[in-house]
């Protein structure tokens, strides 16, 4: 009798763990590293992160990156030519 409980005890967390979603992702969670932000270009510098910046993972939208210069250790961009 015991064999009996223990086998269908055993059944019981195996079909309990199978309906669990714990270990699916959520749907809503983002898909990717994408980082999108806003700034203001009234400064000739900007503090972009407080952490360092990773080579070739850096662009802005719509200006030539001989525009600007990025100091990808300190985190910090500096205009060469600022946009409009």
């Amino acid at each position: 009798m015991s064999w009996l409980g223990r086998i269908s005890g055993i059944l019981l967390l195996t079909l309990v763990s199978l309906e669990s979603s714990a270990q699916f992702p959520l749907n809503n969670t983002p898909s990717g590293n994408l980082r999108q932000k806003t700034f203001n270009t009234n400064t000739d510098s900007l503090r972009i992160d407080t952490v360092s910046i990773i080579p070739n993972t850096f662009s802005i939208a719509y200006v030539a990156a001989s525009d600007y210069r990025l100091d990808f250790v300190k985190a910090m961009l500096y205009w060469k030519k600022k946009p409009t």
